[in-house]
């Protein structure tokens, strides 16, 4: 990350929960590496009610889980754009998805993961299409860590320092991503909208 984006604070104070989720049942997927689920809610009334399924979705499957319970972005930026600098930290070479605070993982019986993997060597992102009239949604992200991964989450950065309305309006990040997909479309993978998200 360029000195424009504070470095991620990970210490066990600020994480929440960092943890290992021991599989409850042999996985039916191949996994190439460990994959690392991410989660970020300062809004616990709600969080209590998505998270379970996003914790019950990591244990069958042996993901580790980072729960994080405030934004990682101070008074800079909406607390969604805390999203890059998880996905930014994920170790070279592991596969990560982010889920938001809001969504209910449905299906615990797939790894969405596991459906995306050999697609992720291509794209940058993997992202579901939106119901709304805009490109995707950014509420659940796959990718794998490595430059490619640092690359565009430092471009949609960017493109938030270059666009104060982002920071705080529109819809955040998101609403960056798409500015960069207009110019860059081969960075993002979109999957058909309720596969990976509805």
């Amino acid at each position: 990350w360029s000195s424009d984006v504070c470095s991620s604070d990970l210490s066990p104070a600020r994480r929440g929960n960092w943890r290992k989720c021991a599989p409850t049942r042999k996985p039916n997927a191949t996994k190439c590496g460990d994959v690392i689920l991410y989660t970020l809610s300062d809004r616990s009334e709600l969080s209590s009610i998505t998270r379970p399924s996003l914790e019950r979705y990591a244990k069958r499957f042996g993901h580790t889980l980072v729960v994080i319970n405030e934004t990682l972005c101070g008074s800079d930026r909406h607390a969604s754009w805390s999203k890059l600098k998880l996905l930014n930290s994920t170790p070279d070479g592991m596969s990560c998805m982010w889920v938001d605070d809001d969504i209910i993982l449905t299906n615990i019986q797939t790894d969405v993961w596991a459906n995306y993997a050999a697609t992720l060597h291509s794209a940058s992102l993997v992202v579901s299409e939106d119901f709304r009239p805009s490109i995707f949604n950014m509420g659940m992200v796959i990718a794998v860590g490595g430059e490619k991964l640092r690359s565009v989450c430092q471009k949609i950065w960017d493109i938030g320092s270059r666009s104060p309305f982002y920071r705080f309006g529109g819809w955040w990040e998101q609403s960056a991503a798409q500015e960069l997909f207009v110019s860059e479309p081969g960075l993002f993978q979109i999957v058909p909208f309720r596969e990976i998200q509805a």
